[in-house]
């Protein structure tokens, strides 16, 4: 990844430009994203555990009940970056 950055495209206004060059290539390449609420950027791998989105509500030797966030909650991107020591590159939560 070599660059990311708010800027306007065509009719879209702050579209998220991210410029990278793909391993083997010689030119930069720019992924633009749209209609976008909540983004988090990282530069390379970053474990998260998937069970720091769900509440063990009950456990027995028989069954074990969990809830876990609601779907496109702004919470899963402010617990993903508590999880984790690693600061984000980019980060944009509305």
């Amino acid at each position: 990844m070599r660059d990311v950055f708010l800027q306007d495209y065509a009719q879209y206004k702050n579209l998220v430009h991210i410029v990278y060059r793909p391993k083997g290539k010689k030119t930069d390449y720019v992924c633009r994203v749209y209609d976008y609420s909540t983004i988090l950027i990282y530069v390379g791998w970053v474990d998260l555990k998937a069970d720091m989105y769900v509440e063990t509500l009950k456990s027995s030797e028989d069954v074990t009940v969990r809830r876990s966030l609601l779907s496109f909650s702004n919470e899963y991107a402010e617990i993903a970056m508590q999880s984790t020591n690693q600061k984000p590159v980019f980060s944009q939560i509305k």
